[in-house]
């Protein structure tokens, strides 16, 4: 039996999930209890978007062996991800019971009370994740969005670095660098971080206004506005079409920006509203 269960976790690491869900099937009839097959099973109905079969099967699981870390967190994972977070703190808090170094727990929870604004507790288990598992780049990024959060800005700042280095694929950890960056008002360096961004992804609304602002603030106007025509953000002129342009962005109600400090170290003012004046009222 032991070895058929070392079969089918083989064949979920290695993507053959029909060979794993026959083999933890073949299980089942056997011991209809067995834990690892029901565990198993459970991640395979999630995968398949079967979350009320995932449930029983983690329920199951739990019931054969009640310290089983990796079942806990999944059905902890299952109720942050369905919104319900006080089930999800507990499951995740039995499954550090069951096994202290259990990084996915650890930082699961530090996840759930980040997005909780419980700062100073989510710090504790994303760091006891770290000891667990220095290597994961997410991690990282959490960490420094906490550390953000709690105004601790050189921390965060080395954690959004550790992430990018240690996974320079990971979107997350040069839009952060990036946002934190502006914040200092780094803006040349934030614009270089917004870029890397959106190499991994082109298309993000977001980084290309807060890339469009850097660029303003930069003083290469025609490259921000241009940047701006590409998020949600467009251009509005008096009727009379003589003052300076503002940038209003729609999906955030009120926020304005005006250009006329910024226009002040511009070269050419009058080839920047021209630029401006390009982008139809109302956004690309």
């Amino acid at each position: 039996m032991a070895s058929l269960v070392e079969d089918a976790y083989a064949g979920l690491d290695k993507g053959d999930f029909a060979t794993a869900r026959k083999l933890a099937e073949d299980i089942v009839g056997r011991s209809p209890a067995d834990p690892d097959a029901h565990y198993i099973l459970a991640l395979l109905q999630f995968d398949g978007g079967d979350r009320t079969a995932a449930v029983r099967h983690l329920e199951t699981a739990i019931t054969g062996r009640p310290g089983f870390a990796d079942a806990l967190s999944m059905l902890g994972l299952h109720f942050y991800q369905t919104g319900r977070n006080t089930e999800a703190e507990h499951y995740f808090r039995h499954a550090i019971d069951a096994d202290d170094t259990h990084v996915n727990a650890h930082l699961n929870l530090g996840n759930l009370f980040k997005e909780t604004e419980r700062y100073p507790a989510a710090l504790t288990h994303i760091d006891a994740a770290l000891r667990s598992g220095y290597g994961i780049a997410q991690a990282h990024v959490l960490r420094g969005e906490c550390l953000r959060a709690l105004d601790q800005s050189t921390d965060a700042f080395l954690a959004f670095k550790m992430a990018a280095a240690i996974d320079p694929n990971l979107f997350e950890a040069h839009f952060h660098l990036a946002l934190l960056m502006t914040e200092l008002r780094m803006f040349r360096e934030a614009v270089s971080a917004f870029q890397d961004a959106l190499i991994l992804r082109p298309d993000d609304d977001t980084c290309h206004k807060q890339l469009g602002l850097c660029l303003l603030e930069c003083g290469r106007f025609e490259d921000g506005l241009r940047e701006l025509r590409r998020s949600s953000g467009f251009i509005e002129f008096t009727p009379a079409g003589n003052s300076l342009p503002r940038i209003i962005f729609g999906d955030e109600g009120d926020i304005v920006v005006d250009l006329m400090d910024l226009m002040e170290n511009a070269i050419d003012p009058a080839a920047v509203i021209q630029e401006a004046k390009q982008t139809p009222y109302g956004g690309a």
